[in-house]
Order: structure tokens, then sequence, then C-alpha cells
């Protein structure tokens, strides 16, 4: 790794450590106090207590401060993609049947799946009440445009969990690279990087009237959420906890087609991908330790891990390209420096 490399992921890292103590304040300041507090209310702050990048409201922020806006103007949407991204946890723990979050039990392991969904709940009905406040800091058509782009994105994410839930539920064998892709888009990209880095930048463009390339914002979004997935997906099986810290080899237990798994179910020796698919035509309860150790190896010697890191670097120089079209005319400024450097540094975890 080059020195200067190095120094520009130091830099990112900081900036997304300022944004998140910004984000923190006002998100702990959404989360109200009040009855019935002890099924609900003291259960909300629970996960965002645990910590987190806060990633997608810093590049919501960050958007907004590259086209010449205001932090303040950002703010309520920020939090509201915190609050969604909350809610989304919450919900996708009780889907994957997941007994650990960043290092401690679930919200379901602890009180139950009814009242952890209802909980996921009441953390998306805030992130509405978020938007809400737009109204008051930004023009009313654009603060109508924001909860249309938000519901799109809502929608998008939960098409892309549906698509992943439905091949675990069905037992999917055939699933291509081109499907991974689909369904990281969806799932992934859109709420993680497309309509943050949309969102902010338009209402950064409502006080400096600095034009927005929404389809070049769209596409570079689209492939750093990519690349946000892909490295997730090569730390969750390499011994290291992945960003939001659920148990190593997870998504091999669950059965999730990730990148691995769909380069090892094609590949040209038919009894190794005949064994991948063998492993997750078996019930969850069904897959062990040493099954996944065992499909890990076959991994490593189909040369899986190889082909994902490839891919990964291919998306991280697919990113910067696409930088150039959304972000490259803009007057240089430390959040456009973060949106440019965000490729390196989400690379930079596969070391």
């Amino acid at each position: 790794m080059s020195r200067g490399l190095d120094a520009r992921s130091h830099s990112v890292h900081e900036h997304l450590e300022a944004y998140a103590a910004v984000v923190n304040d006002a998100l702990r300041a959404a989360l109200p106090e009040r009855e019935p507090y002890d099924y609900l209310y003291r259960l909300l702050p629970e996960y965002p207590a645990r910590g987190g990048k806060r990633l997608r409201p810093a590049l919501c922020i960050a958007a907004a401060g590259a086209f010449g806006g205001d932090r303040a103007d950002a703010m309520p949407t920020a939090v509201a993609f915190e609050l969604l991204h909350t809610a989304f946890m919450v919900h996708d723990d009780i889907e994957d049947q997941s007994t650990l979050r960043r290092g401690r039990p679930t919200i379901h392991e602890q009180v139950g799946v009814p009242l952890a969904i209802n909980v996921g709940d009441a953390l998306f009905a805030l992130s509405l009440e978020q938007l809400e406040q737009n109204f008051a800091v930004l023009e009313t058509d654009l603060a109508l445009w924001v909860m249309r782009e938000f519901r799109e994105t809502t929608m998008e994410t939960i098409e892309g969990q549906a698509l992943e839930l439905g091949w675990q539920d069905d037992a999917v064998t055939r699933v291509s690279a081109s499907d991974y892709v689909t369904m990281v888009y969806k799932k992934t990209s859109w709420y993680t990087s497309v309509q943050p880095c949309r969102i902010g930048a338009e209402i950064g463009s409502a006080r400096s009237r600095v034009p927005v390339d929404h389809e070049a914002i769209t596409l570079w979004g689209l492939l750093v959420g990519g690349l946000f997935q892909v490295v997730d997906d090569l730390l969750n099986v390499s011994g290291v906890d992945p960003a939001y810290g659920k148990t190593t080899c997870d998504d091999l237990i669950e059965g999730k087609r990730t990148l691995l798994v769909t380069h090892l179910l094609q590949h040209d020796v038919p009894d190794v991908s005949s064994r991948m698919s063998d492993f997750l035509r078996l019930p969850r309860r069904a897959r062990n330790g040493e099954q996944v150790a065992e499909i890990v190896d076959l991994m490593r010697t189909a040369g899986s891990f190889d082909y994902v890191q490839s891919c990964a670097r291919c998306l991280a120089k697919e990113c910067d390209a696409a930088f150039e079209r959304a972000f490259g005319s803009l007057h240089w400024t430390p959040d456009v420096d973060l949106l440019a450097a965000l490729p390196s540094h989400l690379l930079e975890r596969t070391a």
C-alpha cells in the first residue's frame, strides 16, 4: 500500500468519524423516551448505541456539502436514512435468524420476535417523522421529492431482500453473477449510496444552483454499494468481522447467495458445483461448522476468493471513473474528497 493511499484512507476514516459524531447527536434526539418504555422505547437506541460507521447519513451530508449546501439542511434526511437502516437491521436479524449483532445478542434474542418486529416498525415510522422536518428547512417541492425518493429506495431494498430470502427459501442453486448483481444493487446500493447521494446532492444544489446529474450519481452509487457488499461477502468468510459485527461465516450458514457462492455454483468441475448445491439445499439447522469449513476450502481451491477480490478491484476502478462524471466538475472540498476516496477506503477492507 502506498503512503499516499494510506493517508487518504486515514482521512476518510476521520471524516466518517466526524460525521458520525454529529449524526449521533441528532439520532439520540430523534429517539423519544416515553411509555411503553420497557416494551418499545428503551429498545429503540439498542443498535445505534452499539456503534456503526453511519455511512449512509455521512454520504447524504457529504453530497449536500459537495454541491454547496448546508449540513443542517441535510440532517433530517441523513438521520432518516440511519433510522431506516436500523429498522432494516432489526428485521433482517429476524429473517436471518441471527443471534448476534455487533458482538451482542440481537434484539429478538433479547425480547422475542414479536416485540422486535414492533421495534423495527417504530424505527421506520420515526424515519418518516424525520422526513416531515424537511418541510421546515427545504422548499415544499423539494421536501416532497425527497419523500418520494425515500419511498422508492425503501421499496428497492425490500425487493432485493425478497430476492435473497426467496432464493434461500426455495433452495435456488441456479444463481448467476448477474443475478447477484441485480440483488445487491437493489438490497444494498439503493439505500446505502445511491439515494443518500442523490438526495444530498439535490439538497445542496437547492442553495448553490449547481446542476446535479442524477444518472451519473446513480451509477456511482450503484457501484459503491456493490463494492461495499462484495467486500463484506469476503470478510464474512475470511475470519474478519464484517462492518456490522455478525459472526463470521454467517452468510454460509444462512445460505446466502454471495458472489463467492455463485462462483462456486458455476465452477467447471461438476463435483465442486454439486457439493455447493447440496449444501444450499440443506435446511439451515442442518448446516454446521464442519460443512462450512469444507465449503470455504472448496472456494479457495476453486479460486473463488481470487475471483471476488478481482471483482472488487474492478468495481473500485469503475467507481473512480463514475466519480468523474458525477462529481468531477465540482470545486474540490473535504466533502468531495471523501466521496472520491471512499472506494479505495472500502477496498482496503479486503486486506
